[in-house]
């Protein structure tokens, strides 16, 4: 993949991120998110998606 611009780069550690709630399930297709995680102490919600997944494997 290619990308134009990066607007800024962070690093998690595997204890702050969570699996996606089950209640979300009900309103998205919640197969293409791989993890959420909250920054800057919970004001800014942070989705890890699947690109494998949301692009396909041959992209």
């Amino acid at each position: 993949m290619i990308v134009d611009f990066v607007s800024n780069v962070i690093t998690l550690t595997g204890d702050r991120i969570d699996q996606p709630p089950k209640t979300l399930s009900s309103r998205v297709d919640i197969c293409y998110i791989k993890g959420i995680a909250k920054i800057n102490n919970g004001e800014r919600l942070l989705l890890m998606l699947d690109l494998d997944k949301l692009l396909g494997e041959e992209f």
